[in-house]
């Protein structure tokens, strides 16, 4: 079944080479390009975490949202944490949902703060701020396609136009909140993934669970093969981080990673 589902996704990668070609902006041909080798670069983390993931999770994990949890000990008392919102709220929705629990989520961007006015949920907690891992007013950086409604502090998409938008760091918040621990800490900030997580185990915050996009550079977006591999080598190195402190990781997706907190 898993080799099967592989080579669904392999087959929607590719045969949507030619369409987002055309949809994105700039020559066709330069895009084709691009696409394909982030494609083929997708395709190898694909292969690599169908080999080597970590088995003895495949059937602990369960959905909820769009993203892959371990269930156990979570209840209406648990504290999760969901950073980036943009206009999906599938995961917070379904966590909140299953065990009864409040969800804190962050998002400083416009059109999640219109988004969110539109839903009615009183364990959803909606809150107008990026995070980062400082206190203040911070750049976010708008992609070059106009149709992509996310927005990088790290400046992700190699963009020249930007906002200022208010951000705290979680350490902040935890202290305003009144939190001495996190149970899921969910996370997809475009590229700053690693500048946060950093930070948390600097300062000794360990949640029970991490769920975390990594985004790696994308040529589509300019990126270069040195960023590829500073990429790679800021990946290894907080696995390693994790590991040392007492996570066992789980990679869910070729960039989506899944840290339990053992001990």
């Amino acid at each position: 079944m898993k080799l099967l589902n592989l080579f669904k996704q392999l087959y929607r990668d590719y045969s949507s080479i030619h369409r987002e070609a055309i949809n994105f902006p700039g020559i066709y041909f330069n895009n084709f390009f691009k696409i394909t080798i982030d494609k083929t670069i997708k395709t190898i983390g694909y292969i690599w975490h169908f080999l080597f993931r970590n088995k003895k999770y495949d059937n602990k994990l369960e959905v909820i949202g769009n993203y892959k949890i371990l269930p156990f000990d979570i209840t209406s008392n648990s504290i999760i944490y969901s950073c980036g919102i943009a206009q999906n709220i599938s995961f917070d929705e379904a966590i909140s949902h299953k065990f009864g629990c409040d969800v804190f989520m962050f998002d400083p961007t416009k059109i999640s703060h219109k988004f969110m006015n539109s839903i009615s949920n009183s364990k959803l907690k909606f809150f107008n701020i990026g995070i980062w891992k400082l206190d203040g007013n911070i750049k976010f950086y708008h992609p070059n396609d106009l149709k992509n409604e996310n927005f990088s502090a790290t400046n992700f998409f190699h963009s020249k136009t930007y906002v200022t938008l208010p951000c705290k760091s979680i350490v902040t918040l935890m202290k305003e909140y009144e939190q001495s621990k996190i149970d899921v800490l969910k996370m997809d900030i475009e590229g700053a993934s690693f500048d946060i997580l950093n930070d948390l185990l600097d300062n000794n915050v360990h949640p029970k669970q991490i769920v975390v996009e990594l985004e790696r550079p994308f040529f589509i977006y300019n990126a270069s093969f040195f960023e590829l591999f500073s990429y790679l080598n800021k990946r290894r190195k907080l696995h390693s981080r994790l590991k040392r402190v007492g996570y066992d990781l789980v990679e869910l997706q070729a960039n989506e990673l899944l840290a339990i907190k053992l001990y």
